[in-house]
């Protein structure tokens, strides 16, 4: 048990997550090749770790699962791990986990499963006042009510989503939020708002990659 206590701890300190909770990080070749064993990890750690274990190793899992393309997998990894965080009662995680299959289900473009896995995670980021979580999840809601056509509910989550900014004082939220001001705007043909919305964010982008190391995550 403590050689894979060892391992595990080895796993997890390859990585460097965002001190940010839910911000994603960009993942490295190294990551890549230490995808297949962080899987191998988190079957481990659920037989002898600690949830903890699992979660951190999950959040892990899902960045090289994602660069794979492996749908299947990242809705089976975020289903058990939802369901340890609930049996745990980690609501940190249960909100997490809510996110995760809110994100694919958006890309499936599933809005039916989407909607509840979406509003559950707000709910819970604004119990914890996570801002950062929260302007993510309104976002994604954004998104859904405009693929589907409701303009004037996603500028009313965008502009919640703003609001949250202006609280939060970062740069890349805002610039997710003029992003997604930028697309409610295209899809509507208002091409010049479009255009200024985008150019907000490539400004923003610019100047952070002059002010911040190279390898930071965008």
């Amino acid at each position: 048990l403590r050689a894979g206590r060892r391992w595990l701890d080895y796993l997890k300190g390859t990585v460097r997550l965002d001190v940010n909770f839910v911000r994603r990080y960009l993942i490295s070749e190294a990551d890549i090749r230490e995808g297949p064993n962080l899987l191998d990890a988190i079957e481990w750690a659920y037989q002898y770790g600690a949830a903890q274990d699992v979660f951190e190793l999950t959040r892990i899992a899902l960045e090289y699962l994602d660069h794979q393309g492996m749908w299947n997998e990242i809705e089976y990894y975020v289903g058990r791990g939802l369901e340890l965080a609930r049996s745990t009662g980690n609501q940190r995680y249960v909100a997490w986990f809510c996110d995760g299959f809110a994100w694919l289900y958006e890309q499936r473009g599933d809005f039916e499963a989407f909607r509840p896995m979406a509003e559950e995670a707000l709910a819970l980021y604004r119990a914890s006042g996570d801002l950062y979580g929260q302007v993510t999840i309104l976002m994604k809601l954004a998104g859904w009510q405009r693929k589907t056509g409701h303009f004037e509910q996603a500028r009313e989550f965008c502009d919640q989503a703003r609001a949250l900014c202006e609280t939060a004082q970062d740069g890349d939220l805002l610039a997710e939020v003029e992003s997604g001001y930028g697309k409610l705007a295209r899809d509507m043909h208002d091409w010049d708002a479009a255009w200024a919305h985008f150019s907000a964010v490539r400004d923003w982008f610019q100047k952070r990659t002059e002010q911040s190391p190279v390898d930071e995550s965008l």
